[in-house]
């Protein structure tokens, strides 16, 4: 190898001695010999006892007495919902003709404008099928105006704009629709006969009416006269109860002490004391004619399947839409990390065995016996077997324990209610928060029930009727400060402030009260609706407003239940709400005067 140094410059220069270095790289390809690949794909091993002695050597022999199921065989109990018991009411026999949250949730109809007008349209409907003329029905119609009067003091909700030009063109036409209603047929069938009509035109009358009141009971689902609410206003929540028919000689109670979500499933009930199977005796319902069934199901378990799962196939590929090594889990998020150890790991381990529940019924689990392909039989125990205090314990569908201390039992329950249901727009709605700087809490009717039918902006509706807040009037000439006696609100807010719960010194509940400038209270500050407008004195429960706040809405829902027919009733829901409020209201309010920007 030659060498540079200072005398040898032309040896350096002699291109036949120095010649540039070029490097590169080649891939290494496999060249298939042949055309088609099944061979290649078979992957066949050319040393099956290297594999055996890896296998060995990561312990992959090791027995775990583990075969694969391939019977099951499941004894359970099935008991149907016989009771219903509302809040504050005697126990009646369980509809099976309504979803159970219609049962729940119905409210009288308003009497406003729209179900007035719906009235009138449906009796002229059926004066017609009947045949009368229509002189005859126009003379009917006015003599119901006579005798049931439509009083525009008693309509339910606000009198806005939309009500009054409404009642300018159509209050000369009605007449109360709904005192009608309750009126038929006793009392209505003698103001008929009073009406001067022929006895063939009063038949026809009465049976127009009944058709009315037919029409109107398959329009709405609303409650008797002597059902009790399920509404606590303290609570902000329906409140009910259900029992089930004798199973083992002993009734179940299922209580559902806190449903207000607006979608009623098996989540909102707890099981409740039980009690030994009497025969029934209430009138309402009896409980001892109805027996638990007993069934047993023998299938082949199979195994879970989701989106994602690690396949035992060698060339089979998962779903590219769920990548479990794109999931970010910190040290403390042990919810994550136990679902992807699942989802990795142990997901081979789960079979899935059908199990059609029937609705309006309680299932409780008896037992499981599964076989293996080894011919081994194992009785698969709940995993949230044992005492409710039993710390072990584990269960996700599980019903919660009402009662402290009891034996657990394995139980599903179907409730009878719809998967979903339409909702119209709220007509009325409600927000509760608390309002640190006054130290109170407030009732904002955002939305207000009008007389004409729907709902209104409440905040509208406030300056319609007590018009905007003053502005602060002018200091006086050379103050530098402006005193206020007090701040007033916006009409739509109602105040609620803490008094001490009877018999205690610490602990305190909301009371609905008003400003104290305020007079007459009933007539200067009107609460519209009916979510707050409970008997006098008003009174929440403290933790009912929390920081976030609370939102309660009332609307209209219609779903269709399993018989094909359609259901429309009128319920309530709350909602979290988004934080506290400032109401504005001060006293002895002292501020220095801002002087104008020269």
């Amino acid at each position: 190898m030659a060498i540079l140094t200072t005398g040898n410059e032309a040896l350096f220069l002699d291109s036949r001695i120095f010649q540039p270095a070029i490097r590169g790289w080649n891939r290494l390809e496999g060249r298939p010999r042949a055309v088609e690949f099944d061979r290649s794909l078979r992957a066949e091993v050319r040393d099956a006892m290297w594999f055996l002695t890896r296998q060995w050597q990561f312990g992959e022999f090791r027995g775990e007495d583990a075969g694969s199921p391939i019977d099951a065989r499941l004894a359970y109990a099935t008991a149907k919902l016989v009771r219903y018991l509302p809040r504050g009411g005697d126990p009646v026999e369980f509809p099976e003709t309504l979803p159970l949250e219609t049962l729940v949730e119905r409210e009288p109809v308003p009497s406003d404008l729209a179900a007035h007008r719906q009235m009138l349209r449906a009796m002229r409907r059926a004066l017609q099928a009947e045949g009368l003329p229509p002189a005859t029905r126009q003379a009917v119609l006015a003599a119901y105006r006579t005798a049931y009067p439509l009083d525009v003091t008693k309509l339910a909700g606000a009198v806005d704009g939309e009500t009054r030009r409404l009642l300018l063109f159509e209050g000369a036409h009605l007449f109360d629709g709904l005192a009608l209603l309750a009126d038929t047929p006793a009392g209505h069938d003698g103001k008929v006969d009073g009406f001067g009509l022929s006895a063939a035109d009063a038949a026809a009358v009465k049976r127009a009416a009944r058709a009315v009141q037919a029409w109107f009971a398959d329009l709405y689902s609303v409650p008797d006269a002597a059902s009790p609410s399920t509404w606590s206003d303290p609570q902000l929540e329906y409140q009910f109860a259900c029992e089930t028919a004798p199973l083992d000689g002993t009734v179940e109670t299922l209580l559902a002490p806190s449903y207000a979500q607006g979608h009623l499933d098996w989540y909102a009930f707890d099981l409740g004391a039980t009690r030994d199977n009497d025969g029934g005796g209430d009138a309402g319902g009896d409980a001892g004619s109805t027996e638990a069934e007993h069934k047993t199901l023998s299938f082949i378990p199979a195994a879970i399947s989701y989106a994602g799962i690690p396949n035992p196939r060698y060339w089979q590929f998962e779903d590219r839409h769920v990548e479990f090594a794109d999931i970010t889990a910190g040290t403390t998020d042990v919810a994550k990390l136990l679902l992807m150890e699942f989802a990795l790991v142990a997901s081979n381990d789960w079979c899935v065995i059908p199990l059609e529940l029937a609705a309006n019924a309680l299932t409780r689990i008896e037992g499981l016996l599964v076989t293996d392909v080894f011919g081994e039989r194992t009785l698969v125990r709940a995993a949230g077997r044992g005492p409710d205090a039993l710390w072990q314990r584990w269960s996700m569908y599980d019903l919660s324990q009402a009662v402290p201390g009891r034996d657990t039992r394995t139980a599903l329950l179907v409730p009878p209610t719809t998967p979903t249901a339409l909702r119209a727009p709220p007509i009325e709605r409600v927000v509760l928060l608390r309002d640190e700087m006054a130290n109170m809490a407030w009732a904002v009717e955002k939305v207000v029930p009008s007389a004409a039918g729907p709902g209104i902006d409440g905040y509208a509706y406030a300056d319609a009727i007590a018009g905007p807040l003053p502005p602060e009037p002018d200091a006086a000439p050379g103050a530098e400060v402006r005193y206020r006696l007090g701040a007033d609100v916006t009409w739509n807010w109602h105040p609620f402030i803490p008094v001490h719960v009877p018999g205690s010194s610490r602990s305190v509940r909301l009371q609905r009260a008003r400003l104290p400038h305020e007079e007459p209270p009933a007539a200067s500050r009107p609460i519209v609706g009916r979510i707050i407008a409970g008997p006098t004195p008003f009174f929440l429960n403290e933790e009912e407003v929390p920081r976030a706040g609370r939102v309660v809405t009332r609307e209209f829902r219609r779903a269709r239940w399993k018989d094909g027919s359609v259901v429309l009733w009128i319920g309530r829901r709350t909602l979290t709400g988004r934080g506290e409020g400032s109401s504005g209201l001060v006293f002895d309010d002292l501020r220095p005067v801002q002087k104008p920007s020269s």
